[in-house]
């Protein structure tokens, strides 16, 4: 199991990971920057496959996990698992939520996400501002 921690055992579960028959787990944070070597029976066997159990709120992380494949001319293949019950669909409206193959409304659904945190993040840098103006009259702001 890999959860980041970047320690001497983590290490070690990496170096293991490379090994023909080998199933290793990891959160989203594990492994970034990460490659993995591959001994011979696996890169025979077509390498690396990463499983990512489900779509995270931000693409970007979704392909830095399925970056984990395929490195330094390896061999390598991603596969997602998806589910009706994702609540990343919550993101969508009513009949959205139904309209098209699973995979198409968890991707606009991710994208909504998206374009929400991002709304939330330029309103949140937008009060900061605000408050620095209005802090401003007594010298320098906090």
């Amino acid at each position: 199991m890999l959860n980041a921690r970047q320690d001497a055992e983590e290490a070690e579960t990496i170096a293991r990971a490379g090994i023909a028959g080998a199933i290793t787990i990891a959160t989203s944070m594990a492994g970034r920057g990460t490659d993995i070597s591959l001994d011979e029976t696996a890169k025979a066997a077509r390498g690396l496959h990463v499983i990512i159990a489900g779509h995270h709120d931000a693409s970007r992380v979704d392909r830095q996990i399925a970056g984990r494949s395929a490195r330094q001319g390896d061999p390598g293949s991603v596969e997602f698992v998806v589910s009706e019950d994702d609540p990343m669909l919550g993101e969508l409206d009513g009949w959205q939520r139904y309209l098209g193959k699973l995979p198409a409304r968890l991707k606009r659904a991710q994208q909504r996400r998206e374009a929400r945190h991002a709304l939330e993040r330029a309103r949140l840098l937008e009060a900061d501002w605000r408050e620095d103006e209005q802090l401003g009259f007594s010298g320098k702001a906090e």
